[in-house]
């Protein structure tokens, strides 16, 4: 590689989406509803956490060991889950779709939302008729809502998996 393009991605902030990024386990997505806060929008509801808020229990025993270094440690990256259930509708393909949209909403602002919080978000009947691009307007701007979106990290000139729609 030249140093160009060790410069170039360098510069680049990582839009992947791993695991350690999402809510997966039934009893996170119950937490997180129990003792969240609720936003409202027109078809898309959530559930904000912040992961700061959570009890020393819940954590491994290994990481507890110097309470001093915890409190030092940069907060995790912001962490997402949604549920689309059969009542929004009953074909999969339906609900995945919507699911990948807003997956995909999150991954390209995750850069600019604020670090350390746990968002759920649940569908409302109504978002079955939304594209793809308004379902992804509309979870941003239930983040907006929620005073979650700050300035991006960083702020560097490229991203890894670029947004095709901004110019």
């Amino acid at each position: 590689m030249t140093e160009q393009t060790e410069s170039k991605r360098s510069r680049m902030i990582d839009c992947s989406f791993p695991k350690e990024a999402r809510i997966l386990k039934r009893g996170d997505f119950l937490r997180v509803q129990n003792t969240g806060r609720r936003i409202h929008g027109p078809h898309l509801m959530g559930f904000v956490r912040t992961a700061r808020g959570s009890q020393p229990h819940e954590f491994p025993q290994r990481r507890m060991q110097n309470r001093s270094d915890n409190r030092n440690a940069p907060l995790p990256r912001p962490r997402l889950g949604i549920t689309v259930t059969t009542k929004i509708h009953k074909r999969s393909h339906e609900r995945n779709r919507i699911k990948r949209a807003l997956r995909e909403a999150f991954r390209r602002h995750q850069h600019t939302v604020i670090r350390g919080i746990e968002v759920v978000v649940s569908a409302r009947p109504g978002c079955v008729t939304l594209t793809g691009p308004q379902l992804q307007h509309e979870l941003f701007e239930l983040l907006c809502r929620a005073r979650l979106v700050g300035e991006p990290q960083g702020s560097p000139s490229h991203t890894r998996h670029g947004n095709r729609n901004e110019q």
